[in-house]
Formats: structure tokens, C-alpha cells, sequence
């Protein structure tokens, strides 16, 4: 792989502590050495973290409307006051507290449990805002965690967390240990997804020649794995076929009705809203025409918004509830 000096990450943040211990469903260990190394860009156009950006803002103005703050400090870079490859960038910074802003979708609210006299909440964001309360040396963090129907706001909940200093000290040995071995000493962290090994592989063999391969011993590994390969995608085929046909009778079960009761929580088969959806590009050049001919801008806007905003009618969802444990 070829480093690009321009893609050089050269710290360890908040939010990449949790893939040293694999426990980051975002990154691996091997993900964040690349990362570092500049082979790859960060992740930061996932449907998940736009969403995250788009709403930050707002919902961190609802936690300071409810604790009656003035506006926290945004863009604080935070750097270990002996390692500077450590540090972090905190969503908010109070005088007393740092504020973490994550949003997730309503299905996953069994995640947390902001109502326990213990609050929990998924461990790689407990590592997360750990570090930054380590590194900040402020003792107090909250988390609000905006929950969302698709792109619909639902509702939002917030705890708070007292600075764990056991967890901080061991996971700075950990990163220190990381950036030694990893990025000073140049080993490369052990992979262990099979999608990064085959991203691994399109790096390494990005062109190829017209040549194939008939090596007897190659040939028999590779009918082997050929036949393993179908076997699998014919068993994932196969219980694929067998779930939807359990679904589509428990939807005939539940017919016209809203949902049923089972030992596992409701089950639903409920209408999603209306969505509206307006052209904006084709409504711009209609403006640009309409500002020819029309003395009144703001009834050539109100009309040219209404002629190109349409109602899609919503379409029922099925839904089951989170099982912890079957």
C-alpha cells in the first residue's frame, strides 16, 4: 500500500480508542492503522454520521435549553498533556462538564438504558466519552441521544456518566502501546474482517493479466472454496426464504389490524406517514423564468414550491420487537 502524506492522521481520538479493543462496530484495529498511516481516508460520508452532524447542533441547544447553559465551546481539540499522538474533539465543553451528541435510530434504543440507576450505554461510546473526560481532566460528562424514525425526530433522553479513571489509565496504555508498535515501529495490526482482507486484496492486485490459472494443487483449493462459497450463499438463500415466509403470515395474522401481541413484545404492521418530497432543482429554474414575467417574487416562490412538492403516500412497515435473547 502507498501512504499519501496528505491523508495523515496523526492522533489517536475519542472515537478510536474502541476499535484497539475491537470492540468499534465502525473500525477495526487494522481499519485505524490505515487510517493513521494515511493507506485510507476516515470514514465520514455514512448515512449514519451525516445524520449525527446535521442534528448536533440542534440537539445540543436542546440540552443547554434544559439545563439552562450558555452555549458550550465547539471545536475544542483536546491533547494529552505527556502523549501527543492522544487527543480528542469533544461535541461540547462546559466549565463543570463535556457534552457527547449521538443520534441513533429508534430501533436500537434497547441499547441504552438511560432510566437505570446505573445508566448504560453501547461500550464504545462509554470508552469514548471516558477519554475525553480523562484528557480534559473534567469529571463530568452527559450523553443526549436523539432518537429517530428514519429521518423523523422521536424523542430524546440524556445521563450522566462520572469520570472512570480505571478504564481512562488502561485504555492509555493501550493507545500508547498501539502507536509504538504500529505506527512508530511499523508493524501492521493482525486482520480480522473478511471485508477488510478483501479490501486488502483490491489494493494489492489493482490490475491483472489475461492469464488463468491451471496449477493442479491451486485448482483443487480452489474447487474446495468454490464449493463452500455456494454452499453458504445457498443456505443464507434458502433461511432468507424461509423468514420472509414467516413474516408474510404473520402480516396475513395481523391483517387490517395494527399489530399483535406476542411473549416477545407487540408485533406491528403499521402505515409510515405521508413523505413529501419537493424538486428544488427543477423548482429553481422555474423561479428563474417566473422572475421574468412576475412583479410579485414571493407569490412566484409560494407557487412554484406547491407545483413542485409531492405527497408520497406512506407504505405499511413490518416490525418485530428487539429480542435480547431468544
Amino acid at each position: 500500500m502507498k501512504m499519501d502524506k496528505n491523508l495523515y492522521k496523526k492522533r489517536i481520538g475519542g472515537t478510536d480508542i474502541s476499535a484497539i479493543y475491537g470492540c468499534n462496530p465502525y473500525k477495526s484495529k487494522y481499519r485505524l492503522w490505515q487510517e493513521i498511516k494515511g493507506f485510507c481516508e476516515p470514514i465520514i460520508d455514512t448515512p449514519i454520521l451525516e445524520r449525527g452532524r446535521k442534528a448536533e447542533h440542534i440537539v445540543a441547544s436542546i440540552y443547554e435549553l434544559e439545563n439552562d447553559l450558555d452555549e458550550g465551546k465547539q471545536d475544542v481539540k483536546l491533547q494529552h498533556s505527556k502523549f501527543d499522538f492522544l487527543g480528542g474533539s469533544p461535541d461540547r465543553v462546559y466549565d463543570d462538564r463535556i457534552l457527547e451528541v449521538k443520534t441513533s435510530d429508534i430501533s436500537m434504543r434497547d441499547c441504552f438504558d438511560f432510566d437505570a440507576e446505573s445508566p448504560k450505554i453501547p461500550t464504545h461510546y462509554y470508552m469514548q466519552i471516558m477519554w475525553y473526560a480523562g484528557i480534559s481532566k473534567i469529571n463530568k460528562v452527559d450523553m443526549i441521544v436523539a432518537f429517530f424514525r428514519g429521518n423523523e425526530f422521536a424523542y430524546h433522553k440524556t445521563a450522566r456518566f462520572e469520570f472512570d479513571k480505571l478504564t481512562y489509565d488502561m485504555m492509555t496504555v493501550s493507545a500508547v502501546d498501539f502507536w509504538r508498535k504500529y505506527i512508530e515501529n511499523d508493524e501492521v495490526p493482525e486482520i480480522t474482517s473478511p471485508n477488510e482482507r478483501m479490501e486488502v486484496f483490491r489494493q494489492r492486485y489493482r490490475t491483472h493479466d489475461d492469464g488463468i490459472i491451471d496449477d493442479a494443487e491451486k485448482v483443487s483449493d480452489a474447487n474446495r472454496l468454490i464449493r463452500e462459497y455456494f454452499n453458504q450463499e445457498s443456505c443464507i438463500r434458502h433461511h432468507q426464504r424461509r423468514s420472509d415466509e414467516y413474516k408474510a403470515e404473520i402480516m396475513e395474522l395481523i391483517g387490517e389490524h395494527a399489530g399483535i401481541k406476542t411473549d416477545f413484545g407487540n408485533v406491528t404492521f403499521k402505515k409510515n406517514k405521508d413523505s413529501v418530497k419537493t424538486d428544488w432543482q427543477e423548482a429553481m429554474m422555474r423561479l428563474r423564468e417566473r422572475f421574468l414575467h412576475s412583479s410579485d417574487v414571493l407569490e412566484a416562490i409560494d407557487q412554484t414550491v406547491r407545483e413542485q412538492t409531492t405527497i408520497k403516500e406512506g407504505s405499511r412497515v413490518f416490525r418485530t420487537p428487539r429480542v435480547k435473547e431468544f
